[in-house]
């Protein structure tokens, strides 16, 4: 997130790269300044001096509503994760975990909201040794969902509308059916034979009239995920966080059938945390925010901090991207050392390090401008990754100059 848009376009260019790389698929821009944009409503006032970025564009359009009706960036940003998971079920949902970094203008004040999925209070941590397929399928791969209670405190914090104001528009696209596109039809493809093999998916992504998945165009409607919205609107947070909550004892016997080991009390118990951002300054008083470990906000700070003491980038020149590159493998080199500061032991100094522009500058003279290498150590790095991917992202600006960021995952 930026305060203060800096006029250096190749630094935001890099920006931009970054936040995509860490997660952040950017979508529809919903609500310029002038004319109607596709998927909103040609009696809808034109929205001035906000904007929202979806995946789907059906919540590009919601979002943009919920500034219209004096909604808060927050209240945007929850009403276009929620629809989310009906234009991207693959990559977010009630049922997965999201971080959120906020800015207040009025204030000044810029916070980071972690909400991500925890593993359950029975885990153990030799649960998957020997057992690592089970790590990533089946019941035990499931982590206590951490969104609803994350969208309540945000809302509890920083909403102006009522709760259920938010879920209205997406619980409506539910029954009527969200136009299956072609990232939707890829995504069900990929996944076929597991979703023919559950019956549960089998109910949502089969039509039964090809017993195949949706085709793009077709019209996925998603009526038990309306009524379970419906609850959650009308019961607030008690809904799936409190003793006797309507959606509880369902679901925790719906996970358990599944062979999870998450009990009530890993909901019950569930609490988000609020944080301070990571940060930087770029281009000497342009400041940058955006969410702390364990998200890639760190890493992405870093990223800028080594591009930072270059003063001849030019978005022609292939040395430049050359560097960039670097930039990122050295980042994400330093990534495979991260963690969750809460469970991972003597990582303060690494943190202190991706955010310190002396370190940058040690780490820049590693950059050569002729060559890289192939070696992941030279990097940093502990290990290779293979490619990941699958989350949802939202970015809010309200017309009052408040902002958020978010991004939801589905991940176990």
């Amino acid at each position: 997130m930026l305060c203060n848009l800096s006029k250096t376009k190749l630094l935001l260019i890099t920006l931009l790269a970054a936040i995509v790389v860490v997660g952040i698929t950017l979508g529809l821009v919903f609500g310029l300044r002038n004319g109607n944009s596709e998927g909103q409503d040609s009696k809808s006032p034109a929205l001035r001096g906000g904007a929202v970025v979806s995946n789907g564009h059906e919540c590009g359009a919601i979002g943009a509503n919920i500034l219209r009706r004096n909604g808060s960036a927050v209240d945007a940003a929850i009403a276009i994760m929620l629809c989310e998971e009906v234009t991207c079920p693959q990559s977010t949902g009630i049922g997965g975990g999201f971080l959120a970094t906020i800015y207040e203008r009025e204030t000044g004040e810029v916070i980071s909201l972690d909400a991500r999925e925890t593993a359950p209070l029975a885990a153990t941590e030799d649960m998957f040794v020997n057992n690592g397929d089970a790590a990533v399928e089946g019941g035990l791969a499931i982590a206590t969902p951490g969104v609803i209670k994350g969208y309540w405190e945000m809302h509890q914090r920083y909403g102006k509308l009522e709760w259920k104001a938010l879920f209205e528009e997406t619980i409506e696209l539910c029954r009527n059916g969200v136009v299956v596109d072609d990232f939707l039809r890829y995504a069900m493809v990929d996944k076929r034979q597991i979703i023919l093999s559950v019956p549960s998916l089998r109910e949502v992504f089969i039509n039964p009239e090809t017993e195949d998945v949706w085709q793009v165009g077709d019209l996925l409607k998603r009526v038990v995920l309306a009524d379970t919205l419906e609850i959650i609107a009308e019961e607030g947070v008690d809904a799936l966080h409190k003793e006797g909550g309507s959606l509880l004892s369902k679901l925790v016997a719906d996970l358990q059938e599944f062979g999870s080991i998450i009990t009530k009390e890993d909901f019950i118990q569930y609490k988000p945390r609020w944080l301070p951002p990571a940060s930087t300054t770029v281009r000497q008083n342009y400041s940058v925010y955006s969410m702390p470990l364990p998200g890639s906000g760190t890493i992405a700070i870093y990223i800028l901090n080594l591009l930072d003491g270059y003063d001849d980038l030019r978005p022609d020149d292939p040395v430049t991207w050359h560097r960039v590159t670097e930039a990122f493998m050295h980042a994400y080199g330093a990534r495979t050392r991260a963690g969750d500061p809460d469970f991972v032991s003597d990582i303060d100094k690494l943190i202190d390090d991706l955010g310190s522009k002396s370190y940058a500058d040690d780490i820049r003279t590693k950059i050569d401008d002729d060559r890289t290498f192939t070696e992941y150590k030279y990097y940093g790095a502990e290990f290779a990754e293979q490619e990941d991917h699958g989350t949802a992202h939202a970015s809010v600006l309200a017309p009052n100059g408040d902002a958020v960021a978010i991004t939801g995952t589905i991940n176990t």
